[in-house]
């Protein structure tokens, strides 16, 4: 395997005086700190968060952001013009960044909807979208919010109202930032509108032909406090146990946002009573959608396929037990994929991986012994963790993590294969090994793998 190590401070001055200005600070309770990694497309982007502990507010705390083009290994350093809550889409194609804050005016809450442009590093704000009116501060703590970007026109927000009555709970509401204009439906009892008022998440669905659906999911309860509950025999005390899923096509969703006549109930997928519940990857193949469903009863895990043309569901197999971790590979093969790590003697730790394919009952477990200090590279994100073991690779990092300050790491990585080490190296920077994103091919060249450092 050919690598290629990036450091941002190297491809942009501004982030390596910005990074060694916090490395460098004395004052600790002034500093501003990196959190999380995002890609979109050929955009990898960290977030320049304000201190929590200094913040004058429990909200809008990004102010800034590191971004680099995978593909031109172009970096640069924006701070917004007034500090945001959420980035709600990156356009890689046009540079365009989509976000929004939150104001409140005249007792009201609301969301200012803003795009900035990448290349020019300007910003502009699109589009006041009113949510709730508030008395208290504590009414903006109840509220939760969802927002999906749908496409360069509409942008769907889910507002959520914790402490609302039943007929108050939710609003629904489809912004068009090319018209600037905005529609707003409150369920009102009629076509499945029921069905919002346990409302748990939404999310937008593509599929490879390029449909897309709208996710919802109600019933606020996860399925591994379902299953906790189940054993003990207290599900019967949860009034709100009954979950539900929804894929409303994203192109009469929006028709019918306008017409304000919304058919959840037509597209209701599935439910689970007392003594089950799902879990969502959202893995799709062409109009194919898979989820899992858990029948604590029978303690079985069941993989189930739907076809999204007629909504006709099928079974692809049950297991006999309840399990959590299932993964899709590069092959479309389904595995239950876990790791764990081991003390081995005083001086070493044995990381220990199991790909179980669940269909041929294919088994593959990977031991790979590791010094004491060491610790597993993004150990909190399965998912990347699986998608570096499926590229033979496994990546481990020395000292302990530090999320608050930029500091040197020692960085090892492993074949999967010989189960040795086939880097070694020290960070020539102090970086945030939490932000740091990789492995992940070379869109300029295929045989080599980056790894990016922040």
């Amino acid at each position: 395997m050919a690598l290629k190590v990036i450091y941002l401070q190297d491809i942009c001055e501004d982030y390596y005086k910005f990074i060694k200005n916090l490395y460098s600070s004395n004052n600790s309770d002034n500093r501003k700190y990196l959190f999380g990694r995002e890609k979109y497309g050929n955009i990898f982007l960290v977030k320049i968060m304000e201190n929590p502990y200094i913040s004058e507010s429990n909200f809008n705390n990004i102010i800034g952001i590191s971004f680099l083009d995978i593909a031109t290994l172009e970096s640069k350093l924006y701070f917004f013009e007034d500090k945001i809550e959420k980035i709600i889409f990156v356009d890689d194609v046009n540079y365009i960044l989509y976000c929004y804050r939150y104001i409140t005016e005249n007792k009201e809450l609301k969301i200012v909807i803003s795009e900035v442009n990448l290349r020019e590093l300007s910003e502009r704000n699109i589009l006041e979208v009113p949510l709730i009116s508030m008395d208290t501060f504590n009414d903006f703590l109840n509220i939760e919010l969802y927002v999906e970007m749908l496409n360069h026109q509409y942008i769907a927000i889910f507002c959520y109202n914790t402490s609302g009555t039943s007929k108050n709970k939710i609003k629904i509401i489809l912004a068009d930032i090319i018209k600037n204009t905005y529609y707003t439906y409150i369920p009102k009892n009629c076509c499945g509108d029921y069905l919002l008022y346990t409302f748990s998440s939404m999310k937008q669905i593509l599929l490879d032909n390029k449909n897309s659906y709208i996710f919802i999911k109600t019933g606020r309860i996860s399925p591994d406090e379902k299953e906790t509950l189940w054993d003990k025999n207290n599900i019967k005390h949860i009034v709100d146990s009954l979950e539900t899923f929804i894929l409303y096509p994203q192109d009469k969703f929006i028709q019918d946002m306008i017409s304000q006549k919304l058919y959840f109930d037509t597209y209701l997928i599935d439910c689970s009573l007392r003594d089950s519940s799902f879990n969502f990857y959202h893995y799709t193949e062409g109009n194919y959608y898979f989820y899992t469903k858990y029948h604590f009863d029978t303690n079985k895990t069941e993989l189930i396929r739907i076809d999204l043309r007629d909504l006709l569901k099928k079974s692809l197999f049950e297991i006999s037990d309840i399990v959590y971790s299932i993964f899709r590979d590069k092959e479309g093969n389904f595995v239950l994929f876990n790791y764990s790590i081991e003390k081995y003697d005083f001086n070493l730790k044995k990381i220990v991986i199991s790909n179980d394919f669940i269909l041929s009952g294919e088994k593959q477990i990977v031991e790979i012994y590791i010094s004491d200090d060491e610790n597993l590279f993004l150990n909190y994100a399965i998912d990347l963790i699986f998608e570096n073991f499926l590229n033979k690779y496994l990546i481990t990092f020395s000292p302990f993590i530090d999320f608050d300050n930029p500091k040197y790491y020692r960085i090892k990585i492993y074949s999967t294969t010989t189960k040795k080490p086939i880097y070694d190296f020290q960070t020539k920077y102090p970086i945030y090994i939490g932000c740091a994103y990789g492995l992940i091919n070379n869109p300029s060249n295929r045989e080599e793998s980056l790894l990016i450092l922040c």
